[in-house]
């Protein structure tokens, strides 16, 4: 596999630029679904994909957390 795409699949697999990304998600939709909550749009799958992205995210740095700290403790 050439260099380059080694480089792009390390940033995609970092949980801190899904973290990112997640948020990119998640603030602008809230801003226009809290206009009017009452209206069903589109923004409200992008919220969610944004939330799902930002657990996972999340979920696999405390996973790295923990899998250090137990070889640290060992």
């Amino acid at each position: 596999m050439p260099r380059s795409f080694s480089f792009i699949r390390k940033i995609i697999l970092n949980p801190y630029i899904g973290i990112a990304v997640s948020l990119v998600f998640i603030i602008p939709n809230l801003y226009i679904i809290l206009e009017d909550v009452t209206v069903l749009r589109k923004e409200y799958f992008f919220l969610a994909i944004g939330v799902i992205l930002y657990i996972k995210s999340l979920s696999k740095i405390f996973d790295n957390i923990l899998e250090l700290n137990k070889k640290l403790f060992k």
